[in-house]
């Protein structure tokens, strides 16, 4: 199974994400429960590491070591700038998130292909959007949360409703971040 970890909030869910994805036409967003900042995907991993990996994760975070995480967005615009195959919403760098991402990175043995950018995938686009809107918010990442990518046969059993595109991921396990 396709696996990642990522950080989530509830306030990805809300009526504040969709007001500025209004007119954006060119593809269905994401389902609000699909919405999360990646830290580190894991690749194709079979049941029993993903079972070694949740007790990795769920020992240090028994140690309290995990803590909620803020996070600053700038703008909701194509991402990657050079090759856009998704409208998001993108923001700081800050040393609090990428000390945690690298942390989880390690944790979960992820080996790193790519510059670790953070950003809130919104909808996947097939040609550039060329739409910049700013969007300056602060966001507290309260989970850390494992996904796993649903086979295409898996979305198929799935209605688009509400405007939505069908759900992507499954979370495998979801660990609450307390100050």
């Amino acid at each position: 199974m396709r696996v990642f970890v990522a950080l989530a909030s509830d306030q990805l869910e809300g009526e504040y994400v969709d007001q500025v994805c209004e007119n954006l036409t060119c593809a269905p967003l994401h389902h609000p429960f699909d919405r999360h900042l990646t830290l580190c995907f894991l690749g194709e991993r079979s049941e029993i590491d993903v079972c070694t990996l949740v007790n990795k994760i769920e020992s240090i975070y028994n140690k309290k070591l995990f803590k909620p995480l803020e996070w600053e967005s700038l703008k909701v615009a194509d991402f990657p700038p050079d090759k856009a195959k998704v409208w998001a919403i993108i923001g700081e760098k800050n040393s609090e998130l990428m000390s945690f991402q690298q942390q989880i990175a390690q944790i979960c043995e992820a080996e790193s292909t790519y510059e670790f950018t953070p950003h809130v995938s919104l909808a996947y686009i097939k040609h550039p959007t060329n739409l910049t809107r700013v969007f300056e918010r602060d966001w507290l990442f309260d989970q850390l949360v494992l996904y796993r990518s649903l086979s295409q046969e898996e979305r198929n059993h799935f209605d688009a409703t509400g405007g939505w595109a069908k759900p992507r991921y499954e979370i495998l396990k979801r660990w609450d971040l307390k100050a």
